[in-house]
């Protein structure tokens, strides 16, 4: 929630609130975070399923004994411990800036400064 949390700080720190609802900057802004979010679970995703394909692949075609495939499963399990961990994080930026979208397109100016006075905090 940092890149969120800087957002809104900024959103705060600005005065970027236009008659009841956020300014057309720190839409953009929220639109491009929540962008780049989605870019970066969709490239993990990629990456992961690259990673599995090209071990079953290798798996099938190249490993032949046993300690090789051991070898290569386990550095497939290491290595996808943390790339979950990633896109677990990037999948929760973009469900977090989603929702302050959809939380601020009909809100009124007060709902909208308690919703980010509560979220900065």
């Amino acid at each position: 929630m940092t890149g969120l949390r800087t957002i809104l700080e900024g959103v705060v720190r600005t005065g970027d609130m236009q008659g009841g609802a956020l300014s057309a900057e720190a839409r953009k802004a929220l639109i491009s975070y929540r962008q780049r979010a989605s870019w970066v679970a969709n490239g993990v995703l990629a990456i992961v399923a690259l990673a599995v394909l090209t071990v079953l692949v290798g798996s099938i075609y190249y490993f032949r004994s046993p300690a090789n495939l051991k070898i290569a499963v386990g550095g497939l399990g290491l290595s996808l411990g943390p790339a979950l961990v990633v896109l677990r994080g990037a999948w929760k930026d973009w469900g977090q800036a989603n929702l302050m979208l959809i939380l601020i397109q009909d809100a009124r100016e007060d709902q909208i400064k308690r919703l980010i006075d509560s979220l900065i905090r």
